[in-house]
């Protein structure tokens, strides 16, 4: 593999203080390679060509990767259910209306 010496890599800014995250080297040919940035110059690297790469951000949108349990889970509308329940609470209890 080619040495990078002083080569800038990313990582999300979303992500957390712990380096429990992946770092993702930009090549000028389209390509990239991504290592876990807790094992920095250690650990393993994966090579994506510029295709694969493009292939494999795809499937990331798309949502490939996500957790099956929480693609199967049925999903609700959070502003729905605040808006129900913000209606209830400005609502007078009906049933108490002549106590």
């Amino acid at each position: 593999m080619t040495e990078f010496g002083t080569a800038v890599w990313r990582k999300s800014v979303r992500s957390n203080p712990n380096n429990n995250c992946v770092g993702v080297l930009l090549l000028p040919d389209g390509g990239a390679l991504v290592r876990d940035t807790k094992q920095a110059d250690q650990g393993p690297v994966l090579q994506f060509t510029a295709s694969e790469w493009r292939v494999f951000l795809a499937a990331v949108r798309d949502g490939e990767f996500d957790n099956q349990e929480q693609r199967l889970a049925p999903q609700r509308p959070v502003r729905r259910r605040q808006r129900l329940w913000a209606r209830r609470l400005r609502s007078p209890d009906k049933s108490r209306a002549g106590t």
